[in-house]
């Protein structure tokens, strides 16, 4: 799982930041991740419900970007409840091929 947060300039965290700031937590096949982040945390328990439930193993990339708008940081339980509510929509992503095809 790869985790990539994106903090614009101007949040309650970056106020005095020009450009947005970015970091990146990894795991690699062991579990082993390349920093402690309690988001990651947070958001790797839905994904692994929902995997689970499927019946499936994947790769899976999450990108959270966080603007100016968000004034009230409210904790992890925001990024695990809004990750199990992305994965409850039962969107398929589009394959190249798929796209690709699309008039």
């Amino acid at each position: 799982m790869e985790w990539i947060e994106i903090w614009h300039p101007h949040t309650v965290w970056t106020p005095g930041a020009g450009v947005p700031i970015a970091s990146v937590v990894r795991e690699d096949p062991l579990g082993r991740k390349s920093m402690e982040d309690g988001g990651f945390s947070a958001a790797k328990l839905p994904v692994l419900e929902h995997l689970y439930s499927r019946g499936r193993r994947a790769d899976v990339i999450i990108v959270r970007e966080v603007l100016p708008q968000y004034y009230a940081p409210v904790g992890n339980w925001h990024i695990r409840e809004t990750v199990k509510h992305a994965l409850s929509q039962n969107r398929s992503p589009e394959t190249p091929s798929q796209a690709s095809s699309t008039p």
